[in-house]
């Protein structure tokens, strides 16, 4: 970090401000010949009509302005605010000229807004200022001035008007300029700013602009997990050495991403994701900002592929950038499943700034963790990825607390063995705000008015999605687990032999030796399968790179996954029906404090059901 010299700045200033640029001569050439001609043929009426010599003498004036030098920008809008004042008065009826003027005020304020791009940093460059420096407050007001005169102009209609109110905003962007190069020559500015601002003659364009620098990061992200939604998937068991992830395993919440790409990718780390052709190797179509904003105003289109939301100040944001905030892992993590907090019930909006009831380690009256305090990062990889990408490796409490050193009957080795840490400092999840716990797209398609809601206000159906079933306050189950996990995937091993179709479960046995008691969501649904093969398929729900039937376009399901199964590479034999699912997902988030933290009898003396467990019955009344 330095002080950008002042004499910089200015220099800076002098080069970027307003210049001679020739602006009447070149956007006015017409109305200038046009006025030639009016006063040619005016010349002899002018002795006869008062009128005529009233317009001669008007157009000789506005010649005359033609005629005198143009000596820099600032002149220029001064003199088309003239001439546009004296034709709008003179020549009020003459639509033809009226017309002309019109058009080349336009190709004179598209120069002006060209010239004054660089203005346009000034508001960047408030942005960057300390609170604390006293220049900021003058600078910032002078802005606003200038955004004012700007909105004026749009608004005005009349020639006059927009000649006048050109100067206007020429004169106020001039000086708000100078007021913000006052205030940033005192302030201390990153090298990263100095880019943006100063450096790069576009500003932030697009991931090229951040990899011209950070030259290994491109590479770094495409290899990613993030990046690629598969990795080698060491953790699925039987498919270790498979690549394989969020692109091709089927769940019970959207079901899976083929042929619904550009909806699935509003949470991707790129942009234009839309179909199969996607080019994972352009490094323009990283989204950098959606990781590195620390403004909380980017966002991602709604149906766009993965695009900024319109309006976004991607200049603005870039100035910004920094290590990830909870609030930019959660603009995905947080509405993965398709709405907030509805997936894994341990993520939702509430843990962008959760309390230490909530969370010990993110609450901000606790430890006030990063997200990557736990999942650390190493090469745009960050451990924890549950199936694939892992070498970065697992995320253990034990990475920070020491398991020796902990307090208590309950911290012994015969419960440290066999029971994670999850598992009784996250007695309940979803405490603050309820999670989807049943997905039942057999009963989508209804036109059902009005809507049911359910006592914490959240909506029963949805026609494009079926039913649902939501809970707050949910008491996890327990299942034995190694770390590894069976999972259901596209054209590898997506047909069910017995239901409820288990679609994911955590590995695991009581004796293995390695595995431990966790908490898991358990998710229970319906969905589209093959009556005939015992398929579950891939619905085409969204877009039409998929096909011509989206379901969520015509609600025909036969359409729909015919199209679906066709893109994943699935075989349907054209009969289809709804078979129940359960699918079960890791919980660990919303560790609560140790005061709230299951005590012995919320597992034992009839607390749980142990032979669930393997158990031939609790441990303290003599099971095995």
């Amino acid at each position: 970090m330095s002080r950008l010299p002042i004499l910089m700045i200015l220099a800076a200033l002098l080069l970027a401000g307003p210049a001679q640029a020739d602006l009447i001569t070149d956007t006015f050439d017409t109305v200038r010949d046009a006025v030639q001609l009016r006063a040619d043929d005016l010349e002899l009426l002018a002795a006869q009509d008062k009128a005529a010599k009233k317009q001669y003498k008007a157009a000789l004036g506005v010649l005359k302005l033609f005629a005198k030098e143009s000596k820099n920008a600032k002149q220029d809008g001064a003199t088309i605010s003239k001439i546009a004042k004296k034709l709008d008065k003179a020549f009020p009826d003459d639509a033809e000229l009226q017309g002309l003027v019109g058009a080349a005020l336009d190709a004179y304020m598209a120069e002006l807004t060209g010239q004054l791009s660089e203005f346009h940093k000034a508001s960047l460059g408030l942005s960057v200022l300390d609170e604390d420096n006293k220049a900021l407050k003058g600078a910032q007001k002078t802005w606003d001035k200038t955004r004012a005169a700007q909105d004026e102009l749009v608004a005005a209609e009349s020639l006059r008007d927009r000649g006048k109110l050109s100067v206007k905003l020429m004169k106020r962007a001039a000086k708000a300029w100078k007021k913000m190069v006052k205030a940033l020559g005192k302030q201390e500015i990153h090298a990263h700013t100095q880019a943006i601002l100063f450096d790069l003659e576009q500003g932030y364009a697009s991931a090229v602009t951040c990899t011209g620098c950070h030259t290994d990061a491109a590479a770094e992200v495409m290899a990613s997990g993030h990046w690629n939604w598969a990795g080698t998937a060491s953790n699925i068991e039987g498919f270790e050495t498979e690549v394989v992830g969020k692109r091709d395993l089927i769940n019970n919440f959207c079901i899976a991403t083929p042929s619904n790409e550009a909806r699935c990718t509003e949470c991707h780390i790129g942009y234009g994701w839309s179909d199969d052709a996607f080019d994972f190797t352009q490094v323009a179509a990283i989204d950098c900002l959606v990781c590195h904003d620390r403004t909380g105003l980017y966002d991602k289109g709604k149906k766009t592929a993965g695009a900024p939301e319109t309006g976004v100040d991607l200049q603005r944001v870039a100035l910004h950038v920094g290590e990830p905030t909870r609030q930019a892992c959660g603009a995905c993590h947080f509405t993965a499943g398709g709405g907030d907090n509805v997936k894994h019930g341990d993520l939702g909006s509430v843990m962008s700034m959760p309390t230490r009831e909530m969370d010990v380690h993110m609450g901000t009256d606790g430890a006030d963790l990063s997200c990557q305090s736990c999942h650390v990062t190493f090469g745009h990889e960050f451990a924890g990825m549950p199936l694939h990408s892992t070498s970065v490796g697992r995320v253990e409490c034990t990475d920070c607390h020491d398991a020796g050193a902990l307090p208590g009957f309950s911290h012994e080795s015969h419960h440290l063995d066999a029971i994670a840490c999850q598992t009784c400092h996250i007695p309940a999840f979803s405490r603050q705000m309820p999670t989807k716990v049943d997905w039942r797209w057999g009963d989508a398609g209804q036109n059902i008015d009005p809507i049911p809601v359910d006592e914490y206000g959240k909506p029963l159906y949805d026609k494009m999605k079926g039913t649902f079933v939501w809970q707050q306050e949910v008491e996890p189950a327990l299942r034995w687990h190694n770390g590894k996990w069976r999972r259901m995937i596209i054209g590898l091993n997506d047909q069910y032999t017995s239901l409820p179709a288990l679609l994911a479960d955590p590995v695991g046995e009581k004796d293995d030796g390695v595995s431990k008691i966790h908490p898991v969501k358990l998710m229970t649904g319906n969905q589209p399968a093959d009556a005939v093969n015992k398929t579950m398929l891939v619905p085409h729900l969204f877009g039409l790179k998929g096909g011509d039937f989206p379901y969520w376009a015509f609600y025909d399901w036969g359409l729909a996954l015919e199209e679906g199964a066709a893109y994943a590479g699935q075989t349907f034999s054209g009969s289809y029906e709804f078979v129940d699912t359960e699918m079960y997902l890791s919980v660990n988030h919303e560790i609560a404090p140790k005061e709230l933290a299951r005590e012995c009898n919320d597992c034992h003396n009839g607390g749980i059901d142990f032979t669930e467990l393997g158990y031939t019955g609790d441990p303290v009344s003599g099971g095995s």
